[in-house]
């Protein structure tokens, strides 16, 4: 057994959340230290943290390497989750700490809460319930989702959970990856094309796509410009991805006839936030991945990369860009 080692815990009560992880950590030995706060975590309270980490369950907080050399026992950083933009990963390969996330796991709750919001905003289901609460006897109206064309940009587990999902709705798929498109992949389930077809063609366009420098605001006035008009975004992916002013004012001048949001370009969602004014949008708090499902197996799989670490083995999952 694994004794006087201490792992953070990230996420926000991840205990509560993902008990079996975190029991079989204990059960294996390592002492937790946990977030229970509703935020992540800053940089400098990573560096002021009065603990010697040898290894960490990431959430939202960011991982430079000034936190890193406060931690020099530090093994592993094992994303709760697919996204590994906010931990630095060359600052991690040149101290030998390894890097691991749990793709897939978590695919189909992300998958299931699009179309969730697809719906939603179609149909305007969010105001009907806040009017049903205030004794509003207001009508909404709105589009079917059902024989409409989806745009998907990026189409990596979750967009192919996505398209499973969808199939049942008759809808046209259509999806920009140039990944994809380099590996020459096809399927007789959508159609592959560039990222002006889909967003020009599409009634509402889902983003999947990672965050990263080349993707960073590739939703923004130029991209939105062609957009089918009174068309929908949907993001189920990384906040970063939309140049939120820009969605702004194509919410507010018809360009898009609304947008369902899971995830923000700053986290925690600032209330003052001018898209949460707007009767058009839909907003979430970053809970496509959280079911009861999803975190059962994303919190097993970040255990199990700590403890094979410690015990010598290569953990699963481990980040490419750290070979």
């Amino acid at each position: 057994m694994t004794q006087n080692k201490e792992i953070f815990l990230g996420p926000s009560y991840y205990r509560d959340l993902l008990p079996e992880g975190s029991n079989l950590l204990q059960d294996h030995g390592y002492s937790l230290v946990e977030n229970n706060t509703d935020d992540a975590i800053s940089p400098e309270e990573l560096r002021k943290m009065g603990h010697d980490l040898h290894g960490a369950i990431v959430g939202m907080e960011t991982w430079d390497a000034a936190g890193m050399d406060a931690h020099p026992n530090l093994k592993i950083l094992s994303k709760c989750g697919v996204g590994v933009d906010k931990i630095d990963l060359k600052a991690a390969r040149e101290r030998g700490i390894l890097v691991t996330n749990t793709p897939g796991l978590n695919s189909n709750a992300v998958a299931e809460v699009a179309v969730g919001l697809m719906i939603n905003i179609f149909r305007q289901l969010s105001l009907s319930q806040e009017a049903a609460k205030s004794g509003d006897r207001t009508i909404f109206n709105g589009p079917e989702l059902t024989g409409k064309t989806v745009g998907l940009v990026g189409m990596g587990s979750v967009g192919a959970h996505l398209v499973r999902r969808l199939k049942g709705f008759d809808v046209q798929v259509k999806v920009y990856d140039p990944y994809l498109a380099l590996s020459g992949q096809s399927d007789s389930a959508f159609e592959l094309c560039d990222l002006a077809t889909v967003l020009s063609s599409a009634d509402v366009v889902s983003l999947h796509a990672p965050l990263t420098d080349e993707t960073h605001h590739m939703i923004n006035a130029d991209s939105l410009a062609l957009f089918k008009r009174g068309s929908y975004l949907v993001n189920t992916a990384r906040g970063g991805l939309v140049d939120e002013s820009a969605l702004y004012a194509a919410l507010t001048n018809g360009q898009l006839a609304g947008a369902a949001l899971d995830v923000f370009e700053v986290e925690p969602l600032d209330p003052n936030n001018p898209l949460l004014a707007l009767s058009n949008v839909v907003s979430t708090t970053h809970l496509g991945a959280n079911s009861f499902e999803a975190l059962t197996g994303v919190g097993l799989a970040n255990a199990h990369a700590v403890i094979d670490t410690f015990s010598g083995l290569e953990p699963a999952n481990m980040v490419s860009s750290m070979h």
